[in-house]
């Protein structure tokens, strides 16, 4: 089930090696962030944060945790692709880790490859992803 993020879901959240949440709690306690918790049987499954960048153009980010059940993908996949009908959104966009499993992860949730910043952050390269409504 998704859920508005709250500060328990945040305490349960468990994460794995590319959802570190340390770090972002100005995201968390910002107002322009809207913030949600995919939940299954009480455990943190997974957040999605995003933001407003442009009118009906948001950046956002999913954090999954080292508990990910599989069998929560298609509600995950569900419930971006309805953004577009929630939040208006033309244009969802986000930026990740340049590796395979992170790669599959954007394109299963419907994103395009958009390009790569090299040596982002820690001198890895990082994939910038786009998944554009009414193309």
């Amino acid at each position: 089930m998704i859920e508005v993020l709250n500060s328990e879901h945040l305490r349960a959240f468990r994460p794995n090696e590319y959802s570190n949440p340390k770090g972002l709690m100005p995201v968390f306690n910002s107002r322009a962030w809207h913030k949600f918790a995919l939940v299954d049987k009480g455990s943190t499954q997974a957040i999605l944060c995003m933001r407003e960048y442009h009118p009906r153009h948001f950046e956002s980010f999913v954090l999954v945790s080292k508990d990910y059940r599989l069998r929560n993908s298609p509600e995950l996949l569900e419930f971006v692709h309805s953004l577009r009908d929630t939040h208006g959104a033309i244009r969802i966009q986000t930026e990740s880790e340049d590796c395979a499993a992170l790669n599959h992860w954007h394109e299963y949730l419907g994103f395009v490859y958009e390009g790569t910043k090299k040596k982002m952050i820690d001198g890895k390269d990082f994939c910038c992803w786009g998944l554009v409504f009414g193309e």
